[in-house]
């Protein structure tokens, strides 16, 4: 809902024990902070509600750290990223 709502487009992405990596396509009018805030606002909303023991660990505690690192792919080529995304740990692998 929240990539349908902002018009984003997940193309590629896997999820580590302690980090994610997406490449995606977001329209011009969408800063990249934003998407982010939203991401880890709903990301951590849902899992708080799927999983209620997350709740004792994070008492008082955000989940998500305040930072992330964001690359265009006008200083890189997509295909670069995509290797790099393919080469993270394939066995936490969900979106494939």
């Amino acid at each position: 809902m929240l990539c349908e709502k902002n018009r984003v487009e997940i193309l590629q992405g896997t999820v580590s024990p302690d980090h994610v990596h997406m490449l995606v396509s977001i329209p011009p009018v969408l800063s990249v902070s934003e998407l982010m805030q939203q991401f880890k606002e709903r990301t951590s909303s849902l899992l708080f509600h799927e999983f209620k023991a997350l709740r004792k660990y994070y008492v008082g505690q955000i989940m998500w750290a305040d930072g992330y690192l964001c690359c265009s792919t006008g200083t890189v080529t997509e295909e670069d990223i995509q290797n790099y995304v393919e080469s993270q740990d394939a066995e936490d692998d969900v979106f494939r």
